[in-house]
Order: structure tokens, then sequence, then C-alpha cells
């Protein structure tokens, strides 16, 4: 708690002369100056410790995207894969995974090229990039690289770096939600959390994070339990579905103009809905009470939605050009 009060005072100091700073350099050189986007980095930073992770993101694009277009400063150079990966950890935070992966790839493989694979930044993107892959549900590519990253920064920062029980400790989590891998999960995570506890402290937010982790993973292993969700942990359960709904709008092409298929967006929407319930409450278990509570979510997400179902063609103006019609009406796939 010390700890984090110490960190919660600097940050507390720093945010109104970063502030100053940044509004000075705006007005001395304007926002494309490399020390305007220097102070726009640091505020990233303050919001990012401060968990203010949308401010954060924020940031850090306009420090990217001002990097990227100056012309002594440019794609390739520290400063710009600096604030490149900086953002990437900000969209992984918003769990924004698909986005992080969509930017980070990228930025990892640039990393490499210029400055190597073992670089220190090349790692830090490649950790930033497989988390992002976790999220998204490819948990054995994200492990896989992970693995990489680990044993590269064994190598280059040794066993007891802070980066490198960080990673051990995300790889852990991650080996830990499948059945097969739990006991190495449990290693893994019993060396990370002791050697944080011992090198950062014991209340430190890495430590104690890890050793939640690991408590996690044991009592995985104690109950026999099965593989976790894949994916975002706030999404769907363990043996969930994915339901999926493809819908077509025809509109005449002579009233194409009219605005007719932005109005009949609702309706596709309450179309989409309302199949996705149907297909929903198929799965839904056949036992009277679990079946009761079921159908009873799902009449509150409808709803909640407010969608009216139409069955005729979206009329407007008395024009009847607007159709909503199932492709092919539910596709079910295990995850």
């Amino acid at each position: 708690q010390g700890s984090l009060e110490k960190r919660r005072q600097v940050r507390e100091q720093a945010q109104p002369l970063v502030s100053a700073a940044l509004a000075g350099f705006e007005d001395l050189f304007g926002t494309a100056h490399p020390k305007f986007l220097h102070a726009m980095h640091t505020m990233g930073l303050l919001a990012a410790e401060a968990e203010s992770h949308e401010e954060a993101a924020n940031c850090f694009r306009t420090a990217y995207d001002g990097r990227m277009a100056h012309v002594d400063v440019g794609p390739d150079k520290h400063d710009t894969l600096r604030s490149a990966v900086a953002y990437g950890k900000a969209l992984n935070e918003l769990k924004r995974h698909a986005d992080a992966l969509a930017f980070i790839e990228e930025v990892e493989a640039r990393a490499g090229r210029v400055l190597g694979g073992e670089s220190p930044m090349t790692l830090i993107a490649a950790h930033v990039c497989a988390l992002a892959l976790a999220g998204v549900g490819r948990r054995p590519d994200a492990c896989g690289l992970l693995r990489r990253v680990h044993g590269s920064r064994v190598m280059v920062l040794g066993e007891r770096h802070q980066e490198t029980l960080t990673t051990a400790s995300d790889l852990g989590e991650l080996l830990g939600k499948a059945q097969s891998t739990r006991l190495e999960a449990r290693a893994l995570l019993r060396v990370a959390a002791a050697a944080m506890a011992q090198t950062l402290g014991a209340t430190h937010r890495l430590a104690e994070l890890a050793q939640s982790r690991l408590e996690h993973v044991e009592d995985a292993i104690a109950r026999g339990a099965g593989d976790e969700a894949l994916g975002d942990d706030t999404g769907a359960e363990a043996g969930g579905e994915v339901v999926a709904v493809l819908l077509h709008i025809f509109v005449d092409h002579a009233e194409r103009r009219r605005g007719v298929a932005r109005a009949a967006l609702p309706e596709l929407a309450a179309t989409a809905w309302e199949a996705g319930a149907d297909a929903l409450e198929a799965l839904v278990p056949c036992e009277a009470a679990q079946h009761a509570e079921g159908t009873a979510l799902l009449d509150v997400m409808l709803n909640e939605m407010r969608f009216e179902r139409r069955g005729e063609p979206l009329n407007l103006n008395g024009l009847a050009h607007a159709h909503v019609r199932l492709e092919r009406p539910v596709e079910l796939r295990k995850k």
C-alpha cells in the first residue's frame, strides 16, 4: 500500500508539470514538434498509470501519428516504436484485442527488422501481440509467442528481471486455462510469484497478480476442472456457442438514393437479435428450472433492445423496396 501511495503522489505531482509543458510546447513549436510529441507520450504514461486507459490510448496514438509523420523521426525511430507499443498496450487494456492485434503485428515486424528480434523493444511488441492473440481466442498462438518472448528475456535480461517475470506470469495464466498444461502453469507461476515477492515486494501489484493466478491454477488442479473459455474473460463462459447470422438488405436499384437502406437498419438489427435469440434458446438446458431461467434472460435481452418485429417489407414514403430476409438463418459452431 505504501508503494502504491507513493506512486500516486508522484503521478499527481507530475501531472500538472507535464500538462504545462505540453501547453508550452504547443504554443512555442506547434503540435508536430518532437518536444510536444514527447510530452504527449508522457501524458499517456501518466494516464496509463492512473488506469485511465482511454485517455492513455488517445495520447499514445497522437504521439505515434505525429512521430510517424515527422521528417526527422519517422516510422523506424525508437520513439515512434515506443509510442506504437504503448498504444497497443492501451488497446489491450481497453479489451479492444482485435484492434490491438491488427495494429501491433506490423509494429512487431518493423521493430524486429530495425532493432533485431532479441531487442527489448521487439520483445515488448511481441508480448503485447501475444496478449492480443489471447484476447481474440487464439490461445495456442499466444502461448507459443509468449514462450519465445520468455526464453529471449531469460537470455537477454536474466531470470529475475521484472520483464522476464511478467512474461512468466502472463504465460502461466494462459497455460493454466487448459487442463493439459496446468501443471506447467503451476510450476511457472510458483517461480514467478516467489521471485516477484522477493524482488518487488509481496504487496507489489505484479507480485499479488502472480500469486492470485497461482492460487487460481492450484484450485483448478485440485477440482480437476476442464479447459476454461478462450478469449476475454468477460466474454462467453466455457463451452459456449457462437451464433453467426448473415442478413441481407435488398433495395431496388432505382430507389438507392432515397435512404431506404439506412431506414431498414433497425429492422435488420431486430431480425438479427431475434434470430440469435431463437438459436440461443435452443441451447438452453432442457431441465425446467434452467430452461425457465434461460428463456427469461433472453426475453430481457430482447426487451432491453426495444426491437419490434415486422413481417412485411419496410415501407418508406409509400415505397416498398427494402426487404430484410435471412440469407442463412442460423449457423452454430463450437468454440
